[in-house]
């Protein structure tokens, strides 16, 4: 679409009337109230590109006839708070107020409750061949595998989906990012009880980026990823396999919750395993408790099906099944 034809620009309140009342049956308008430098409306006309039954526009909130409508409508001042109004048929269907966190995922939500149709997307070529290679290798028969316990091969492989294909979407880290980025690791590096060779990755992986004083971007995360694959002893398998949980909740998604919806859909999220909410929202906290004690206890921990790629690997599965907890 011509970016010059989006409507990104505020408009007058007769010209906002005008579109309401042309626009088509069960057709919605989405008119977001907002100041001139608020990105609400584009960031939600991006995650609706496409979209039949819906148009976008916007008012700015400190224009004087802008205050005029909204006071003809509440019958009060306008308080200055962003939100959305919502038309359809020539009226108004509903007022959106957005909440104080994951604005963007509630305003989509709340849209996309309507009556509109989404786009028929059709892959690129390069973007078949890329969910080619997403697609999980040397599937598992999971008629011989015991859901009871946790595997290595669905710990590694998650470790491989955050730290070697999510994060290698981030261009640049902020401060923020790179503070989480430490205390993830250093949160893996002192509780996970990695394989010796999986182990050794981690601590070396932490230790370069602990010790790097510059802005962390993308081009040296892959030169640490790099160091620390190359260490003697030290690996992390390039491979995904998943076992136990072959529906696509992976170790560790349960510190992710809190964040799950705003980044579901997002060039981080994985396409083949989306993120959810795990265990269980029903569960009662002495449920979720008494249920990760037991789930994410190293007696719960086994080493079957582990992919072994390199003569490293196939050593380190000598440790299998308890062994190597005693080199730790």
């Amino acid at each position: 679409m011509d970016q010059s034809k989006l409507p990104t620009k505020p408009i007058k309140v007769e010209t906002m009337e005008e579109v309401i009342r042309n626009a088509n049956e069960n057709e919605i308008v989405a008119v977001f109230f907002e100041e001139k430098k608020d990105l609400t409306m584009r960031t939600i006309l991006l995650d609706h590109a496409g979209y039949k039954n819906i148009q976008f526009r916007r008012l700015n909130l400190k224009e004087a006839s802008t205050k005029e409508f909204i006071k003809k409508i509440y019958g009060t001042a306008a308080d200055d708070e962003p939100f959305c109004m919502i038309w359809k048929n020539g009226e108004i269907a509903e007022i959106i107020r957005y909440p104080g966190f994951a604005k963007r995922a509630f305003i989509r939500k709340k849209l996309r409750s309507y009556d509109i149709e989404a786009p028929e997307y059709v892959l690129l070529d390069n973007e078949i061949e890329a969910e080619k290679r997403l697609k999980p290798q040397n599937a598992v028969n999971t008629d011989v595998v015991d859901h009871t316990k946790l595997y290595h091969q669905d710990f590694e492989s998650a470790l491989f989906q955050m730290l070697k294909r999510e994060m290698f979407a981030v261009e640049t880290f902020n401060e923020d990012e790179s503070t989480t980025l430490k205390s993830f690791l250093n949160y893996l590096n002192k509780y996970y009880p990695a394989r010796p060779l999986i182990k050794a990755f981690l601590t070396r992986f932490e230790d370069d980026i602990n010790q790097f004083k510059g802005k962390l971007d993308q081009q040296m995360y892959k030169h640490f990823i790099r160091r620390a694959d190359g260490s003697v002893g030290a690996y992390l398998p390039a491979k995904e396999r998943y076992v136990g949980c072959a529906d696509g909740v992976l170790y560790l998604n349960n510190l992710h919750n809190a964040v799950n919806e705003r980044i579901r859909g997002s060039k981080t999220d994985d396409p083949l395993f989306p993120k959810k909410f795990w265990p269980s929202e029903g569960m009662t906290d002495d449920e979720i408790l008494a249920h990760l004690i037991q789930f994410y206890s190293k007696e719960n921990l086994s080493s079957d099906f582990v992919l072994a790629t390199t003569q490293d690997e196939a050593i380190a599965l000598h440790y299998k099944d308890g062994a190597w907890k005693d080199e730790l």
